[in-house]
C-alpha cells in the first residue's frame, strides 16, 4: 500500500501496512528531513496527530487510505463535540448533515475554540455542537471521528459565549 504524505508543502511517497504505518527512516529520506525531525512533530504535546511505534509513524485521524486502527484509547466520553466550518457551506450542512467530504471521517472536537479555527480556515467560521449519540470514536486526546452527522443532531454555538447552551 503506497502512503502519499503532504508534509510543509511537499509530497512524499512511502509505503505502508494495513494499519497506516510507514517507516519514519523512508518517510524522512522521501521528505528530504532527518527523522528526529519527524519524531518532533510526532510528539508535539500541542496536536496529538501522530503515533510512533518501532522505527515507524502513522496519523491517528485523517487517513486516505483504508487502514485499520485498533482500537484501545480509552479516554472517556466528551462533555460537548463541536465541528468547524464555514458560513458558505451552512445551507448545505442543514440538508446533509456533517459528512467526511474528502477525508474518511468526520472530525469533532471537544473543544470550541479549536473548531472556530478550523471553520476559520475555510471562510466566515460557523461552530456546531453536536448532540452525541455514541457512535463517535476518539482517536486522539480532544478528537473524535463519526462516519456523518445528520442534521437533526446539529445547533449552531456562538463559542464566544461561556455559558453552556448558548445558540441561536
Amino acid at each position: 500500500m503506497m502512503l502519499q504524505l503532504h508534509f510543509n508543502n511537499r509530497v512524499a511517497l512511502s509505503t505502508c501496512n494495513r494499519p497506516g504505518f510507514a517507516s519514519m527512516e523512508d518517510l524522512a529520506r522521501s521528505l528530504k528531513v532527518d527523522s528526529s525531525h519527524l519524531l518532533a512533530i510526532a510528539e508535539h504535546p500541542g496536536e496529538p496527530r501522530f503515533e510512533v511505534r518501532d522505527g515507524r509513524i502513522r496519523a491517528l485521524y485523517g487517513h486516505t487510505l483504508d487502514v485499520v486502527i485498533e482500537a484501545g484509547i480509552k479516554l472517556g466520553a466528551p462533555t460537548a463535540l463541536y465541528h468547524g466550518s464555514s458560513w458558505s457551506v451552512l445551507d448545505r450542512i442543514v440538508r446533509d448533515g456533517v459528512i467526511p467530504m474528502e477525508r474518511r471521517m468526520v472530525h469533532l472536537t471537544n473543544v470550541a475554540e479549536e473548531a472556530m479555527a478550523v471553520g476559520e480556515r475555510k471562510g466566515a467560521p460557523v461552530v456546531l455542537a453536536i448532540e452525541q449519540s455514541n457512535d463517535e470514536t476518539p482517536v486522539a486526546e480532544g478528537i473524535w471521528v463519526s462516519a456523518h452527522v445528520l442534521p437533526h443532531r446539529l445547533s449552531i454555538i456562538n463559542p464566544f459565549i461561556e455559558e453552556a447552551g448558548a445558540s441561536r
